[in-house]
């Protein structure tokens, strides 16, 4: 059910297990279902460029880059009696269109004082032009389909909470606003992928006298992240004697008339208010100080005194803060991957250095 990726070394092969014990005896069993005619992925790529600079003071750069990919490794669902579940096949053919820019601007050039900004963006659009049959490769919470991008979600909706009765919401249908407390009636719906309409970068340097200062913003717009996590995380009874987190605390239904998207928390809840759905699914907008230094370089009459060339003292900082859209309950949506799936995934660590250069 996923997209073949490089570190998947031994694809193409049938592979075995141990630990696999019956009747209180070791054993094996088969652990991949091997594909002996899978082959590498091909792309052709078509890339162009624009660079210019006017007023001694700006710099542009303008990419373009079309790749179309074929031959592409999908793992396609096979019949269990096989005893697997997927097997890898080249399965597709991929097109990747992109725009990317830079603006550098040297805006500000006197005597004690400089300042300069680089901003950048990139938008790409991709989309599955063809699989091996027109059946599409679907999860629980996910569709490979041609015509439509890669990382494209499509599950169930959540529809909220009766706010008379703080019980889960569905819809439906596939399309209206129908809605069913039964979650087994309710059809599945194309609700997005985890691929930014927009993301880049923003840069300022700052240089006073010996002072300088720089960070750098990072931004990602348009993409969802599903939180498979929180459908363990954010249960509301159906798990018993296992924690639930402070958002479902706080949020959950208590009383008639109560408006939240999070329903009454009841012991062993047999609701279905936990299973796949958009009820975990969030956006992946956010704006994340990415790096920040500060440094002091001290003036040359000092230095000499010293003995020395030069002299400085700084301060660097890495993934200082992020800004998340509201709905986000994660640890960081910059460090999801590009399947827009979140599973636990560990926090990108703050990282603090101070220093000193000394130049003799």
């Amino acid at each position: 059910m996923e997209y073949f990726s490089a570190s998947a070394w031994y694809t193409s092969r049938d592979l075995y297990r141990f630990g696999q014990n019956y009747n209180g005896l070791p054993g094996s069993g088969r652990q991949q279902l091997g594909n002996p005619d899978l082959k590498w992925e091909q792309t052709a790529k078509f890339n162009v460029g624009i660079d210019f600079a006017f007023l001694d003071r700006f710099n542009v750069e303008f990419d373009y880059y079309n790749h179309q990919t074929k031959d592409m490794v999908f793992a396609v669902p096979v019949s269990m009696l096989t005893g697997m579940k997927e097997n890898y096949r080249n399965a597709g053919e991929l097109s990747n269109v992109c725009i990317e820019f830079m603006v550098n601007a040297m805006l500000i050039r006197i005597k004690d004082f400089k300042w300069d900004i680089t901003l950048t963006g990139s938008k790409n659009k991709n989309k599955i032009k063809k699989l091996s049959n027109e059946n599409p490769i679907e999860t629980n919470t996910t569709i490979i389909e041609a015509g439509r991008e890669l990382h494209s979600f499509k599950m169930k909706e959540w529809a909220g909470v009766d706010p008379q009765t703080g019980e889960g919401l569905w819809y439906l249908d596939e399309t209206g606003d129908e809605t069913t407390t039964d979650y087994a009636l309710a059809a599945k719906r194309y609700v997005g992928s985890a691929n930014p309409k927009f993301q880049g970068s923003f840069t300022n340097n700052f240089a006073w006298r010996g002072f300088d200062l720089s960070f750098q913003f990072n931004y990602s717009v348009g993409g969802k992240i599903y939180g498979s996590n929180l459908h363990f995380d954010e249960h509301v009874g159906s798990s018993f004697g296992q924690n639930f987190t402070g958002y479902v605390y706080d949020n959950r239904w208590q009383n008639p008339g109560d408006v939240t998207d999070v329903p009454k928390v009841m012991l062993d809840d047999a609701s279905n208010a936990n299973a796949h759905s958009t009820r975990f699914l969030m956006k992946g907008d956010y704006l994340k100080l990415r790096s920040l230094t500060v440094g002091y370089n001290f003036p040359r009459t000092i230095t000499q005194k010293m003995h020395m060339n030069n002299l400085r003292i700084f301060m660097n900082a890495d993934n200082v803060f992020t800004i998340s859209a509201k709905d986000y309950r994660g640890f960081g949506p910059s460090g999801i991957g590009a399947d827009g799936v979140q599973w636990w995934n560990f926090p990108v660590s703050r990282n603090f250095v101070f220093g000193v250069t000394v130049g003799f």
